[in-house]
């Protein structure tokens, strides 16, 4: 969900201490343009946890040029976009660090 092109990066999120870190680093490194948080929605892994109030997160980059493919039979390592992987892992990465 995440190999793609979008540099406005999609969220979902039960934790809004969370959230917050994972703004705060992304404002100050700007690995994107800005974190779009919407409301969790029941159709990933994730929707799980949060209704057991165990603090989750889902990133989706819904936008991106390779979203069109995603589920269907050209959903293959030819389509993927990666711009966004690195950023992804480094907000990750950073928000492990201190959080």
């Amino acid at each position: 969900m995440i190999g793609d092109n979008n540099p406005v990066q999609y969220v979902e999120t039960n934790s809004d201490r969370g959230f917050a870190l994972f703004e705060q680093i992304n404002g100050e490194k700007h690995y994107f343009k800005g974190l779009n948080r919407g409301e969790l929605a029941g159709n990933s892994d994730h929707y799980s946890f949060a209704e057991h109030k165990v603090p989750c997160i889902l990133f989706e980059n819904e936008e991106g040029d390779a979203f069109k493919y995603y589920h269907t039979v050209f959903d293959t390592y030819e389509t993927m976009k990666f711009d966004t992987y690195e950023p992804v892992f480094r907000l990750v990465r950073d928000f492990v660090e201190r959080y």
